[in-house]
């Protein structure tokens, strides 16, 4: 089960990274086009 929890907030913080870099990314190419 603790290891479990460990790999949830693992992947909770990952899926919120590629979020992030996601929005960076989509924000610099408006940003060049604009």
């Amino acid at each position: 089960m603790l290891t479990f929890d460990k790999y949830n907030q693992a992947a909770m913080e990952f899926s919120v990274r590629v979020v992030v870099c996601a929005l960076c990314l989509c924000r610099s190419f408006n940003a060049t086009f604009e």
